[in-house]
């Protein structure tokens, strides 16, 4: 039979969906990719547990180029967490992965086998996690994005207030690539402000920026929809003047996780 020209090209191009692992007896395995099905080569798994006979061990297994990972272990019972090293933009990152059973406790028997699979996400809530009050302090840790801390400019000792019904409007465009090497897309978060609110009492958190570098620019709505753009800047930055849209790079803490931003943006003109 012969195929069009679309067909073999799809045949081609399209690489088959990988044999799912089977458990074997005393073996724990599986497979790592990323938010895409990429498979991440290098990841450490640590496998750990206790055995039948009470001792307490641990295992390390490195995933190979096709995201496999497979280590044999006494019988008892285990967990296993998985841990991403990648650097971005000169800065070297470590991510922890997400099992996608959801399952973080100690509690597979090796008897029948363990397969556990991971992916590396960067953006989305984390397990166990639950979404609460969209811009609070209280959402910036549940999720794997990037988090951005925003605060307005105090002038002396007075301090501005957001008018009832008005809004402060962030978007970030990504400024090349993702960490994981897939384009992003613009992201927008809105702040309203139903009631007369300080902003020096009201930190903004924009939260969960699937990870990597962004421009970002801000936008005031008063309550008639009268639009202003608010230059801003990297919070304590004293050197640099604000600017109507600013660089946002992300950098890790020292020990490789996200740390989080902090802009300041400037007082609204009257």
């Amino acid at each position: 039979m012969l195929l069009s020209p679309l067909a073999t090209l799809l045949l081609v191009t399209q690489s088959p969906k990988p044999a799912p692992l089977k458990p074997v007896k005393n073996v724990v395995a599986g497979r790592v990719v990323n938010a895409s099905g990429k498979p991440l080569a290098n990841v450490t798994v640590g496998i750990y547990g206790t055995t039948n006979a009470g001792e307490n061990t641990r295992f390390e297994a490195i995933t190979n180029a096709a995201g496999l990972y497979r280590q044999r272990v006494p019988a008892g019972i285990y967990g296993a967490s998985a841990y991403y090293e990648t650097t971005y933009r000169g800065d070297n990152f470590k991510f922890t992965l997400t099992p996608n059973d959801g399952i973080t406790a100690k509690q597979h028997d090796s008897e029948p086998g363990v397969v556990k699979h991971f992916t590396w996400r960067i953006s989305g809530l984390k397990p166990g996690q639950r979404a609460g009050q969209a811009g609070s302090h209280t959402e910036q840790y549940k999720y794997y994005g990037n988090s951005v801390q925003v605060k307005m400019r105090e002038e002396g000792f007075t301090s501005f207030k957001y008018p009832a019904g008005s809004s402060v409007e962030l978007v970030f465009v990504p400024n090349g690539p993702l960490i994981d090497g897939t384009q992003g897309k613009p992201q927008k978060r809105t702040f309203a402000f139903p009631e007369e609110t300080s902003a020096s009492s009201r930190y903004l958190y924009a939260t969960d920026l699937p990870v990597g570098a962004y421009t970002a620019t801000a936008t005031f709505v008063r309550p008639d929809g009268t639009r202003s753009p608010l230059p801003l800047q990297v919070s304590g930055d004293l050197k640099n003047p604000m600017k109507a849209a600013l660089d946002l790079p992300f950098h890790p803490t020292q020990f490789g996780d996200l740390q989080q931003a902090y802009i300041t943006l400037d007082i609204p003109k009257s």
